[in-house]
């Protein structure tokens, strides 16, 4: 009794079919397929996170520059000319605005010298445009140096 083909008591042969194997080989491709596209999606999450991170620290940089040595500021008199200033670096546009701002106290009397600072940060990431901003209140007399 010499045959290629083991058979079971019940006349049956041992082993996977054609089409067992390949319905195995299908689901495992397919689950091998949504792993390397979950994979994917968290390295581009990890990318855009870095490229956003980096944005945010070059904002908040560029926002105390704006605030504590500005180029509007020259020895507590402000320049309107300068009020606005374009920065690119890195295929991010940042621009720094600094407007005058009126606060009246509780007895009517107007603070002068306050400006509103911001820095907005745009760019764009895969096609799309993103933008980030940061912005505060300055008075300059605060940081001018005491003679």
């Amino acid at each position: 009794m010499k045959h290629a083909i083991l058979w079971h008591r019940e006349g049956r042969r041992q082993g996977f079919t054609l089409m067992e194997v390949l319905l195995a080989l299908f689901v495992f491709v397919v689950a091998v397929m949504g792993l390397v596209e979950c994979i994917n999606h968290i390295g581009l999450a990890s990318a855009e996170t870095r490229l956003e991170r980096r944005v945010q620290s070059r904002l908040d940089s560029l926002l105390v520059e704006a605030t504590r040595r500005s180029p509007w500021i020259n020895q507590g008199r402000v320049d309107d000319s300068k009020l606005e200033t374009v920065v690119e670096e890195d295929n991010v546009r940042y621009e720094i605005k600094a407007a005058p701002l009126e606060i009246k106290t509780d007895d009517g009397n107007s603070v002068r010298g306050l400006y509103h600072v911001s820095v907005t940060g745009s760019w764009l990431e895969d096609g799309r445009p993103h933008e980030s901003t940061v912005e505060t209140w300055v008075w300059p007399n605060l940081f001018e140096r005491q003679r």
